[in-house]
């Protein structure tokens, strides 16, 4: 608890009056240091109520801070006893002796994919509040974290493979003091990992190191299920999409494509998105979006059927369109969403040409696609009937 001015000027007059009576010369020094402290807290104190007096806004400023920061201290406290809880049996040899304890602690359990390398890291993370901490050995087990990587699915692992790779931080032991944690490293010795068929275990056994000494710590966690960020939130942002989709009028399909993908062709309903804007240079361009709100997508040439966009700069009214003319190479926007929503096959003007045709109702669209996605290239053919004629330029 912090103290107030009052209760420092009385730790100081006690301090300063043990200082002027004892006659032991080590009671002196002792109280004269803490004198010294009480009046340093107390000048230090006193300045900066002045200055909170004196700066309008501050006061409100700070108080706003800390009310802040409680608040997100309350959250990540819920948060943490919000996890599901899991079966935990360790046991330490340490600087404080041999222990060992059986119980549950909040535990979480996440893949995640390196997009660039498609490098997989398990994390797991088992960590609980300071006031519920157990104890082992008779110092508290406040967490243990540790990231997997690669991970390349159940088996056994051996941390100290990744070598001068190895994140410091991979396996953490915060015991004994929430600020001086105990890490793995190779220079450590061996050390093993497994994780059970099923992903429903973690078996471990580890050389540790701290700045209070050297630490074994062997444990056997009953994993909660693995969670994977990323697709949970791509199946999110799938889910509104189809939503939205699903709320707009419906154009008549006609699809087909060629490539080394496969060929096939599709007839159906897609959700229409028509936008009209201007570029930068004030020509009118045209977005035409088409998507299947139904879950599972339809298929086409065997892939799911996600979406087509189709793009049109310096957009006139019904007519003929050369997307090379129109829209150069710079930044084509029309592509094919089959198969991955992260990976679509995009209109390539090297690949060949790109054409829409608009006719006279101003409802039906030609379209012809040379297009390139990361499993290779696919011509895409196209008519579509829209809902409601395209508005006119303005």
């Amino acid at each position: 608890m912090t103290e107030g001015l009052g209760d420092l000027a009385k730790r100081w007059i006690r301090a300063k009056r043990t200082e002027l009576l004892t006659g032991n010369r080590r009671e002196r020094e002792n109280a004269d240091a803490a004198a010294d402290d009480a009046q340093r807290q107390m000048s230090d104190r006193a300045m900066h109520q002045a200055v909170r007096a004196a700066v309008p806004g501050l006061a409100r400023w700070e108080d706003d801070q800390a009310a802040r920061a409680a608040a997100a201290d309350e959250q990540e406290r819920a948060e943490i006893l919000a996890r599901p809880r899991a079966a935990v049996s360790l046991s330490v040899a340490g600087p404080w002796g041999s222990g060992t304890w059986q119980g549950e602690l909040p535990a979480r359990a996440e893949r995640e994919r390196d997009d660039d390398t498609g490098e997989v890291t398990l994390r797991v993370e088992l960590e609980t509040l300071d006031e519920l901490a157990p104890q082992v050995a008779g110092r508290p087990l406040y967490a243990l974290r540790l990231e997997l990587r690669p991970y390349t699915g159940p088996g056994r692992y051996d941390p100290a493979a990744r070598g001068e790779d190895l994140d410091p931080f991979a396996y953490t032991l915060e015991y004994a003091y929430r600020d001086e944690a105990f890490y793995y490293t190779p220079d450590a010795g061996p050390g093993t990992v497994e994780i059970t068929a099923g992903e429903q275990q973690l078996d471990l056994d580890l050389p540790m190191q701290g700045a209070s000494g050297d630490l074994r710590l062997t444990a056997t966690v009953t994993l909660p299920p693995v969670g994977d960020p990323a697709a949970e939130r791509a199946a999110a942002e799938s889910q509104q999409r189809r939503a939205f989709f699903a709320g707009l009028p419906k154009a008549a399909v006609q699809l087909s494509v060629t490539g080394p993908v496969g060929d096939g062709s599709w007839a159906g309903e897609l959700g229409a998105f028509v936008n009209q804007d201007r570029a930068e240079d004030g020509a009118p361009s045209l977005q035409v979006l088409l998507a299947s709100a139904a879950d599972p997508a339809p298929q086409l040439a065997g892939l799911p059927l996600l979406a087509l966009r189709v793009d049109v700069a310096d957009y006139r009214g019904p007519g003929h369109y050369d997307l090379v003319a129109g829209n150069g190479a710079d930044e084509p926007g029309s592509a094919l969403l089959l198969g991955r929503e992260d990976e679509p096959f995009r209109w390539d003007p090297r690949l060949g040409p790109g054409t829409v045709d608009v006719g006279p109702d101003g409802r039906t669209l030609d379209v012809r696609l040379a297009t390139r996605g990361a499993r290779g290239e696919l011509q895409v053919a196209a008519t579509v009937t829209l809902p409601a004629p395209l508005p006119a330029p303005g």
